[in-house]
């Protein structure tokens, strides 16, 4: 993801160019189109890296919650939030590489690609925040109803609580990264 960050902060992205701008690169050299479009192409790299990340984490705190409730009546939850974590990670990569036909249109500087050949279009930006959400919920929920009645210390309570209130920021950064991306750009 880094190394796709770094590309595109040099080559630069043909999505975040306007219509007219993007018309005028027919009158510039080939250099300047070509190098856009090596960081388009790294800027889809990056997004289904960031994604395929995000989910990989998901997987890793479901496995660690196999571990840490082993015996208990919620580890029978583990499998299926695994599942519906599988099922929601393909959704999401299919809605990222499938609308958009052929993909190569994703990183044509003109004419305009089309509403679904944007990566930061409302089909590629809304439903895999859901996706996220409901995932995360799902995760934070399986061992929810096990620690919080734990009789413990007052500085472990508000370990756990801090640890809870984490996953809640995520989930809100995740909303306002859409928001900003979709309502106020």
């Amino acid at each position: 993801m880094t190394l796709a960050a770094h590309i595109v902060g040099s080559h630069g992205d043909i999505h975040s160019l306007t219509l007219s701008e993007r018309a005028a690169l027919a009158s510039l050299p080939p250099e300047t189109t070509d190098s856009l479009i090596i960081g388009t192409k790294w800027f889809c790299v990056g997004v289904a890296t960031y994604i395929t990340f995000i989910w990989l984490l998901k997987l890793n705190m479901l496995f660690l919650y196999q571990r840490i409730v082993h015996g208990l009546w919620v580890e029978k939850f583990i499998v299926p939030t695994m599942g519906l974590v599988a099922i929601t990670y393909f959704s999401t990569l299919m809605i990222l590489f499938l609308p958009c036909r052929p993909y190569e249109r994703m990183w044509i500087p003109f004419p305009d690609q089309g509403e679904y050949c944007k990566p930061q279009s409302f089909l590629n930006m809304v439903p895999p925040l859901v996706m996220n959400i409901v995932t995360d919920l799902c995760i934070m929920a399986i061992p929810a109803p096990v620690i919080l009645p734990v009789r413990t210390t007052i500085w472990r309570k508000l370990g756990l609580l801090f640890l809870f209130f984490a996953g809640f920021f995520i989930m809100t950064a995740a909303v306002l990264r859409v928001f900003f991306v979709l309502v106020v750009s």
